[in-house]
C-alpha cells in the first residue's frame, strides 16, 4: 500500500505550542522565531548503540547591530516555541523559503510522540554570511498524524 500522509495544522493538532501569535499563523503551519544559536563545532562525534559523544557546540550571541552573524557552517537553532507532541502525531520543522533561496538550508529530523521541550533546527549556511535577529521567524513547525507504538524516550527534551 502506499503511504498517506495526513497533516494537520499546528492550530487544530493535539500537540501544544507555545508562544503563538497571530503572525505565526501560516496557511498550513506555524513558523517558529529564533531564540538561541548554537555553532555546532567541527570536533569529533560518535554514535553507536551504547553511547552519544556530541560534538561541542558555541552558543553565539547577537552582534553590536542585534544580528546573530552565521558564517558559512552548521548551526543549531532554538525556537522560543515549546512543543509538546501529542500521542498519535509527529512533527517536523522545516526552514522559511526566503533561507532557502538563500542557501541557508534549515530541517530537523522526527519529533516523536511524546517529545517535550522547545523546538529547533539545524541551520546549514552554505554560502557567505548570513545575518538574523532575535525572534525572526526562521521556520515551519509541520504536524502530521503517526501511529505511535509508545512515547519518545530519547536524551533530548525535557524528561517527564
Amino acid at each position: 500500500s502506499f503511504w498517506r500522509i495526513m497533516f494537520i495544522h499546528p492550530v487544530n493538532a493535539s500537540t501544544e505550542v507555545t508562544n503563538i501569535d497571530d503572525t505565526m499563523i501560516q496557511p498550513n503551519t506555524v513558523d517558529l522565531r529564533v531564540d538561541k544559536v548554537y555553532r555546532i563545532g567541527a570536533g569529533p562525534m560518535h554514535i553507536d548503540e551504547e553511547e552519544k559523544i556530541h560534538r561541542k557546540s558555541i552558543e553565539i550571541f547577537p552582534d553590536e547591530d542585534g544580528n546573530f552573524l552565521l558564517s558559512p557552517g552548521c548551526y543549531e537553532i532554538q525556537s522560543n516555541q515549546q512543543v509538546e507532541i501529542a500521542e498519535g502525531e509527529i512533527a517536523l520543522v522545516l526552514g522559511r523559503s526566503t533561507f532557502n533561496r538563500n542557501g541557508v538550508l534549515i530541517i530537523s529530523s522526527i519529533y516523536d510522540s511524546g517529545f517535550k521541550d522547545y523546538a529547533g533546527a539545524t541551520v546549514y549556511n552554505i554560502g557567505g554570511e548570513a545575518t538574523v535577529k532575535p525572534n525572526t521567524r526562521f521556520a515551519h513547525l509541520i504536524i502530521a498524524k503517526a501511529e505511535s507504538l509508545h512515547k519518545y524516550d530519547g536524551d533530548y527534551g525535557e524528561k517527564n
